[in-house]
């Protein structure tokens, strides 16, 4: 059996939030926010990791929850071998960083408003 890379990431994302409501209820979903990382060299180490095809520039247009966790918590697990997602999902909703340097990202449950585009290669 073999699956996709967007089915693995959806099978991914579904599995973390089933362990977010188990354990960390007051935390927003990843399923429909929006996410994000403050700094650019981030948000390219996860285009490279990920995958995309633009970058931009938001801010939140209300005072929405949010949570920021390091992504290098979450990093490798579309990979082979699978990663115990138990084991680090806690670490990502504990926020704590996984390393030195962290790549932290964060999720806004609500919507947000696009202040520009920004080019992949600057």
């Amino acid at each position: 059996m073999s699956c996709s890379g967007e089915a693995i990431s959806r099978i991914r994302q579904i599995s973390l939030d089933e362990m977010r409501q188990s354990s960390h209820p007051e935390l927003p979903t990843r399923l429909g926010c929006f996410f994000g990382f403050d700094r650019l060299e981030d948000v390219r180490w996860w285009l490279a990791f990920a995958g995309g095809e633009a970058i931009y520039e938001v801010q939140a247009t209300g005072p929405w929850p949010t949570h920021r966790g390091d992504m290098l918590w979450l990093a490798g697990v579309d990979k082979s071998p699978p990663v115990d997602w138990s084991a680090r999902g806690p670490g990502y909703r504990s926020g704590a960083p996984r390393s030195s340097p962290s790549r932290i990202g964060t999720i806004v449950a609500g919507p947000v408003l696009v202040v520009a585009r920004i080019p992949l290669e600057s």
